[in-house]
């Protein structure tokens, strides 16, 4: 009986020895958290490492961070991102648009692999980029304050034409400024009754599904030299003819002269612009409509 109580007593010193002092008992909590700057080629994945218990101070990780792919529960056999510490961020790249990714916090120690909650996120539209044949047209511009909305141009010339109201200056069209040109096309329209002309022919038009094109203004034009016809975009025309000799003569919607005899033009050869005397307003030069998405 003596032995068998000594044996007794000699078992429970052994395990409260060694309670809380076996460092393979000790793990952390991973926790997947939101997914933030979800983009469409790119996303923050965010989580933490909690340990567990209060008493374990050593924690002998071989690796941690984030798993993440297409397909549910990911482990370490798919993409893995190792992140140093408790609080935990990582920048991933290299994703698809428009597609469900599912991400873990993870950890690896002597013990195993272990894994956090699953966070799904799904990475938005592919951005719009400039040249892009988009809303009836070829981007040329994208609003800085909203991506999702710009401009484009039509993919190709109508007939050469005159401005219009030769003689009479339209101040509601004099604005020059990207943003301009559907308010001074309307202007145009609204005051003259000429047969033919630019901005009428835009207003009229119907392509490729829309019908709310205009003449764009002075620096709308110029962007579309720059953003399009230097990059050998847009078909802009540049060997016809046109008076005096020229080639590459655009009308903007943008009045130019006080006097009513000369608007806004853009010479597609250089990128430069003019009112006289290129842009005498009864010259039938080239026209490309634009419209806003």
């Amino acid at each position: 009986m003596k032995k068998l109580w000594l044996l007794s007593l000699l078992i429970l010193c052994s395990c409260n020895e060694d309670e809380g002092t076996d460092n393979n008992d000790c793990n952390y909590i991973p926790q997947t958290l939101e997914t933030t700057n979800i983009a469409a080629y790119s996303a923050t994945l965010n989580g933490t490492l909690s340990k567990t218990p209060e008493g374990c101070e050593t924690i002998n990780n071989t690796e941690q961070g984030f798993v993440y792919a297409s397909t549910i529960q990911p482990t370490v056999a798919d993409y893995k991102v190792n992140v140093n510490g408790t609080s935990l961020t990582a920048n991933i790249e290299n994703l698809n648009p428009e597609s469900n990714y599912y991400v873990r916090t993870f950890y690896s120690n002597a013990n195993g692999d272990f894994y956090g909650n699953e966070v799904e996120f799904t990475t938005t539209e592919e951005p719009i980029a400039i040249g892009d044949y988009l809303a009836g047209g070829i981007v040329f511009y994208i609003d800085p304050n909203d991506p999702t909305h710009g401009l484009v141009c039509a993919d190709e010339d109508l007939d050469q034409g005159w401005w219009g109201c030769y003689g009479t200056y339209i101040s509601g069209a004099s604005a020059t400024a990207v943003g301009t040109g559907q308010a001074n096309t309307t202007a145009i329209v609204n005051s003259c009754d000429d047969a033919y002309f630019a901005a009428k022919a835009c207003d009229n038009l119907v392509y490729n599904g829309y019908d709310d094109w205009f003449l764009p203004s002075k620096d709308e034009l110029l962007l579309m030299y720059t953003n399009l016809h230097l990059n050998g975009a847009g078909n802009f025309d540049t060997t016809t003819p046109l008076p005096y000799g020229y080639k590459g003569l655009y009308w903007s919607s943008s009045d130019g002269e006080t006097d009513g005899n000369a608007a806004w033009i853009v010479h597609f050869t250089d990128g430069s612009s003019y009112t006289y005397d290129l842009g005498i307003k009864n010259n039938p030069l080239l026209i490309r409509p634009a419209r806003a998405f």
